[in-house]
């Protein structure tokens, strides 16, 4: 059978990696960690060390019989993979190295996007009762709901007039109301022009902070395709079979311009038309096309639920468990 190379081990890699498995495919994941992580609910771990091990799967539990490589992928040439000085040849090619969330030249602040990233924060919040979040989107509104569960003393940075303002407009209503009641302080039109010794500067004020957070912006990692040639203008651009420039390398993820938004579901909805593609591709099948469409939005506010999907938008305590439900569904079908 053909040999899969998959270049990142997140939701779009995993889901495909296991799907190609399934077929009798050779498979060998490419990751620079040993687990997989459901990134939408790290956050919940900076309080609670032990939800860790609930959202962690390790691959060689998730994919039985795929060759597993520590490393990181730094660079293709030809029908391979780089990993450091290795060569991993390839028939197929699947690139979903996800993104990184890169902070402009500031320090002293944190970023949340894996659990490796928590263990110094929890010592820092155990000894502060404020923090000031960088940015209003997703991530950084259930941040800040968990944070001033928690009793924090919390302030949003908002660059937009509106918090998580690629969603209906009601959404951010419903968001920005649900985080004052939990007493926390939204400061939008207020974009973040420097940070230094614990002060956040923006446009119109300076904030000092004892617990910075920088929720703004994911960066795809492509560094290691500049001389792959695959990229255009520096982005790795797909067609509608999720292929690359290159039929016999795909992309999907947070890596790939694929014209959707850059969520976990749209990345496993990609994964798994990816594997189809390339199951197709083996069997001199017509490839079935990726269907760019809204998917719905599950948001969690500290005891309150949002639902977004298209226009629609509903937010209830009686959604909570909503997030939980999904998390729980996705981790199922992920170690099985």
């Amino acid at each position: 059978m053909p040999k899969v190379v998959v270049v990142g081990g997140g939701f779009c890699g995993l889901v495909a990696a296991k799907r190609l498995l399934r077929k009798g495919f050779e498979v060998v994941l490419v990751d620079p960690k040993a687990d997989f992580e459901f990134t939408p609910s790290v956050y919940k771990a900076i309080f609670n060390p032990a939800y860790g091990r609930k959202i962690t799967i390790p691959y060689s539990g998730a994919l039985p019989g795929a060759g597993i490589v520590k490393g990181l992928a730094t660079g293709i040439a030809g029908s391979s993979v780089l990993v450091a000085s290795r060569k991993i040849h390839f028939d197929f090619a699947i690139l979903c190295a996800g993104g990184s969330t890169p902070v402009p030249g500031f320090k002293g602040v944190f970023v949340i996007k894996r659990l490796a990233d928590i263990s110094r924060l929890r010592e820092r919040l155990a000894k502060v009762d404020d923090a000031v979040i960088c940015g209003g989107g997703q991530v950084g509104i259930e941040l800040s709901a968990e944070l001033a569960r928690h009793g924090k003393n919390v302030t949003v940075l908002h660059a937009a007039d509106r918090l998580i303002e690629r969603s209906p407009e009601r959404a951010g209503r419903l968001a920005e109301a649900r985080l004052r009641k939990l007493g926390v302080e939204v400061c939008l039109k207020e974009k973040v022009v420097k940070i230094e010794n614990g002060t956040v500067v923006t446009e119109h004020r300076r904030l000092r902070s004892s617990c910075i957070f920088w929720c703004i912006g994911v960066k795809p990692v492509t560094g290691f395709l500049k001389s792959a040639g695959l990229l255009q203008d520096s982005r790795l651009h797909v067609n509608d079979f999720l292929q690359t420039s290159r039929s016999t390398v795909f992309a999907g993820g947070d890596i790939a311009e694929a014209g959707v938004e850059k969520t976990a579901q749209n990345a496993a909805i990609q994964g798994s038309v990816i594997a189809e593609n390339i199951i197709r591709l083996s069997g001199n099948l017509p490839l079935k096309k990726y269907r760019r469409r809204p998917t719905p939005l599950v948001i969690d506010l500290a005891g309150c639920g949002m639902f977004v999907w298209g226009s629609f938008v509903v937010a209830s305590p009686l959604l909570s468990p909503l997030k939980l439900l999904v998390e729980a569904k996705e981790m199922f079908a992920l170690r099985h």
